[in-house]
C-alpha cells in the first residue's frame, strides 16, 4: 500500500514538473524567437506582437505557479484557458496548410489539434472543479476542427489607403470567385517589417505586395524573393519606374509636394522651394513626416539629401522642424497651425475637399515622385492567380482605382486624379529617378535612416 502511494505521488509530482518546465520553456521562446510565432497568428487577430509576448509571459508565470501547491489549481485553470485561447492559431495553421511554414506535413498539423485537447485534459488533472465546465469549453472549439476554407486564400500586403482597399477588394472578389482575396493594410515600413519577419519564420503569407518603398523592393528583387512576371499593360509604364529585370513595377505614382495654411501664411509669402525652409523666417513653422515610419518620406529625404547634402537637414533641425509620423501627421499639424507649412503627399491634400485653407505648392526645386510598387512573392506553389491579380492592377479598371485614391496612375493613358494637374506638366518639375540612383539609395538605405536619426533626434 505504501509503495502504491509512493508511486502515485511520484507520478503526480513528475507530471507537475514536466508541465511546468514545458510551459516555462515554451513561454521563453516567445521572447527569444518571436518571429517564429508571427506566421501562425490568424489575420483577424490584432496586435500580433503584443499578443505573442503576452501569451509567452502568461505561460512562464502560470508554469511557475503550477509548482506551488497553494496556487496549483488556479494556475491549472489559467493554463486551460490559455490553451483554449491559442487553439485558433493551431487550427489556423491546419486550415492554411502551415500558415507560411514550409515542409510541415499535413498530418502533423492535424495531429496537433487532438494533442492540444489531450494537453488540456492533462492540465485539468491538477484542478478540482467540475469537469462539465471544461467539457463545455472544449465542445465550443471542437466543431471548428473539421471546418476548412472552401477556397484558397490570396493575400495582398499593402500600404494603400483603407478606402482604396475597400474599393479594390470587392472588384477582385468578383473577378476571382475561386479565391478569397485578403488584405493586410498598414504603413510601408510596417508592411516591409511584417514580410521580413514572416520570411525569417519560414515564409510570408503574402502573395503580392503593394507599397511605397522602392528601395526595399529593389533589395528583395536582388535577393531573389520576387517572382519574375511582366503584367499585361506594364510595358506602358516608363522604364525608370520599374525593375529592369521584371521583378516589380510602379502601379501608381504618389507625389510629394508642399502645403501651407492660408490662415497663417499669405499666398504671396508662401515658400517656393524645399530648400528655403532652412531660412530664419520659417523657424518653428515647418513639418515633415519621418523616413523611419513612412516609405514616401524616406524617398523624399533621400532625394533632398542627394540634392543638398546632410547640411540641409542640420539646418532644418536648427530651424525647429518637426519630423514625426506619416503624412496624416503633417496634415494635422498644418491644419492646427502648429506648423503652418509642411511637405506631404498630394493625394492627402486632394482628399481634404472641405478644407479650402490648405494650399498646395509645387516646389520649383522639384516635386518628388514616389513609386507605389507591386511585386509577386516567389513561392513553390503556382503563381497563376497572383499573376492575374497583377494584370488587373495594370488594367484600365485597376489604374482607375488608383486615381480614385488621388494618386497618379503608372500607365500614362489614364487621366490625372480629380483636382490634380496633368502628370506631363508635373513631371517637368520633378526630381529625376535613374537606375544608378536606385542602386545607390538602396545600398545606403539604413545609413540614411541612421544619419537622419542622429541629426533630428
Amino acid at each position: 500500500m505504501l509503495k502504491n502511494i509512493w508511486l502515485r505521488f511520484n507520478f503526480w509530482q513528475l507530471g507537475v514538473w514536466i508541465l511546468s518546465a514545458g510551459f516555462i520553456f515554451a513561454g521563453l521562446q516567445h521572447f527569444i524567437n518571436p518571429q517564429f510565432y508571427v506566421a501562425m497568428m490568424p489575420p483577424y487577430l490584432p496586435f500580433h506582437g503584443p499578443l505573442i509576448y503576452l501569451s509567452g509571459a502568461a505561460e512562464i508565470a502560470l508554469g511557475f505557479l503550477l509548482v506551488i501547491r497553494k496556487t496549483r489549481s488556479l494556475a491549472a485553470w489559467g493554463l486551460i484557458l490559455l490553451l483554449i485561447a491559442i487553439f485558433p492559431a493551431n487550427l489556423y495553421m491546419f486550415q492554411t496548410d502551415g500558415a507560411g511554414y514550409d515542409n510541415v506535413p499535413k498530418w502533423v498539423l492535424l495531429l496537433r489539434l487532438p494533442l492540444q485537447l489531450l494537453l488540456i485534459l492533462w492540465v485539468y488533472i491538477y484542478t478540482k472543479p467540475r469537469a462539465a465546465v471544461v467539457i463545455a469549453l472544449l465542445l465550443c472549439v471542437l466543431p471548428g476542427c473539421t471546418k476548412k476554407p472552401m477556397k484558397p486564400e490570396l493575400w495582398i500586403y499593402t500600404s494603400l489607403y483603407k478606402d482604396t482597399v475597400s474599393d479594390v477588394q470587392p472588384r477582385l472578389a468578383a473577378l476571382f470567385p475561386d479565391h478569397t482575396v485578403q488584405f493586410f493594410q498598414a504603413g510601408s515600413e510596417e508592411v516591409a517589417a511584417k514580410v521580413s519577419a514572416e520570411e525569417l519564420a519560414g515564409g510570408t503569407k503574402a502573395d503580392l505586395v503593394v507599397f511605397s518603398d522602392r528601395f526595399w523592393f529593389e533589395e528583395m528583387a536582388q535577393a531573389g524573393r520576387f517572382h519574375k512576371y511582366l503584367p499585361k499593360g506594364v510595358d506602358q509604364v516608363t522604364e525608370v519606374m520599374k525593375n529592369k529585370d521584371g521583378f516589380y513595377s510602379a502601379v501608381s505614382i504618389p507625389v510629394m509636394v508642399m502645403i501651407y495654411n492660408s490662415d497663417a501664411v499669405k499666398p504671396e509669402d508662401a515658400p517656393k522651394t524645399f530648400k528655403e525652409m532652412t531660412e530664419p523666417k520659417w523657424k518653428n513653422k515647418f513639418c515633415t513626416g519621418s523616413p523611419l515610419s513612412s516609405g514616401t518620406n524616406f524617398t523624399t529625404v533621400a532625394f533632398l539629401q542627394k540634392a543638398y547634402g546632410w547640411d540641409y537637414f542640420k539646418k532644418l533641425h536648427a530651424n525647429g522642424v518637426i519630423s514625426e509620423g506619416g503624412n496624416s501627421s503633417v496634415i494635422r499639424r498644418v491644419q492646427t497651425k502648429e506648423r503652418p507649412v509642411g511637405w506631404v503627399l498630394l493625394e492627402n491634400v486632394l482628399r481634404l475637399k472641405a478644407d479650402s485653407k490648405i494650399k498646395v505648392i509645387y516646389p520649383d526645386d522639384g516635386v518628388v515622385l514616389q513609386s507605389n510598387s507591386l511585386a509577386i512573392i516567389k513561392k513553390a506553389v503556382s503563381r497563376e492567380a497572383a499573376e492575374k491579380v497583377a494584370d488587373w492592377f495594370f488594367s484600365d479598371d485597376g489604374q482607375a482605382a488608383m486615381t480614385r485614391s488621388f494618386m497618379y496612375a503608372a500607365v500614362p493613358r489614364i487621366e490625372a486624379p480629380k483636382g490634380a494637374p496633368p502628370f506631363s506638366e508635373l513631371s517637368l518639375k520633378a526630381q529625376k529617378w535613374s537606375p544608378e540612383l536606385v542602386q545607390e539609395l538602396m545600398k545606403n538605405r539604413e545609413a540614411i535612416k541612421e544619419e537622419f536619426t542622429n541629426i533630428m533626434f
